[in-house]
């Protein structure tokens, strides 16, 4: 009998996730040799990514749906990687629907979906929700949600991060930088990841007795960092923005740059999310890295769990980190 993924990983001294690039051809993040080493183990052991056993012991229609807000956003496109990774592994496709943040739009997939006979749910939630809808609204199967708060009965765990502490630990870096005058640039002030992320901002300040900064508020998106940066009217006053996620601070640099404002010399940016463009763009970005492939991964092997009555967490909590590149730097 073939090995299954998880065994593949510990002969080669890997993670499963590391296995499943392989596995799937998605390997421009990996290093040749390890590459190498993971080809021959799974070619050596014979190893198939089907799991006929599940399929003859469930009646399953093979079929996971996958609800994000914004397929323009590389958040959520890497989470729909390694979602689908993660379910050919098991044997699984996957139904991607795109809702635009909108949540009307969401209930009309679910329906749909729910009707298809999908065997469970992955779920990023718009951010305008209506909580007496949804807390009363069936499905017909399990769901996971990630990275925002929803209220489905159905929801058997929810997939997050310390947006938190993250937002307080690089407003920290920045202050320790020299940094006293402050602008932090958000979504929606609804949303219950835009709060995290301000909160965890002003505790950090208010931490180290800084009360110079103002705040906006938008969406998360390049369009909406660019309009509020650019009509802002305080930005020479200002030596550090902290923005809400990589899009708005992509849109926040370009403002600046129309406004001849110099980053990092006059003004130092950071991100959140650490999408792929974060390391090219000019200057590069400093932000904090989410662990947005392992997401989508967790959040199908979940729902394998479920689906083989194993117990499983009601809250799963990833780690983040800061990556510093150019678009900060400390002042005297």
């Amino acid at each position: 009998m073939s090995k299954t993924l998880k065994e593949i990983a510990q002969i080669a001294g890997t993670s499963i996730a590391t296995v499943s690039k392989v596995v799937n051809g998605k390997t421009l993040d990996i290093g040749e040799k390890t590459v190498q080493r993971v080809q021959e183990i799974l070619d050596r052991e014979g190893y198939t990514p089907n799991q006929i056993a599940r399929n003859l012991k469930t009646n399953k229609s093979k079929t996971l749906g996958l609800l994000i807000p914004d397929i323009r956003n590389p958040f959520f496109t890497e989470i729909a990687r390694g979602a689908e990774d993660a379910a050919s592994d098991n044997g699984y496709t996957v139904f991607f629907c795109n809702t635009d943040d909108n949540f009307n739009k969401e209930i009309v997939y679910l329906s749909e979906l729910s009707s298809r006979q999908i065997d469970g749910f992955i779920i990023a939630g718009s951010y305008r929700r209506r909580k007496e809808v949804e807390s009363t609204f069936q499905v017909s199967a399990p769901m996971v949600a990630i990275d925002r708060v929803v209220n489905y009965p159905n929801i058997i765990s929810f997939i997050t991060t310390d947006n938190f502490k993250s937002s307080y630990s690089i407003t920290e870096m920045m202050i320790q930088m020299g940094h006293k005058n402050f602008l932090y640039v958000g979504g929606p002030e609804e949303s219950d990841v835009t709060q995290d992320r301000y909160h965890g901002f002003c505790a950090a300040l208010n931490d180290f007795n800084i009360d110079h900064y103002d705040a906006l508020f938008g969406e998360y998106s390049v369009e909406s960092g660019y309009d509020l940066l650019l009509e802002y009217d305080k930005a020479q006053y200002v030596s550090a923005i902290v923005c809400g996620n990589d899009l708005i601070a992509l849109g926040v640099v370009n403002a600046l740059k129309e406004r001849h404002i110099h980053v990092p010399g006059t003004v130092s940016v950071t991100g959140f999310d650490n999408i792929d463009f974060a390391k090219s763009i000019s200057p590069s970005l400093t932000t904090i890295n989410q662990p947005t492939y392992e997401m989508g991964r967790k959040a199908v092997e979940l729902l394998m769990n479920h689906f083989d009555g194993d117990n499983i967490d009601k809250i799963v909590e990833l780690s983040q980190d800061i990556v510093v590149r150019s678009s900060s730097r400390g002042i005297l």
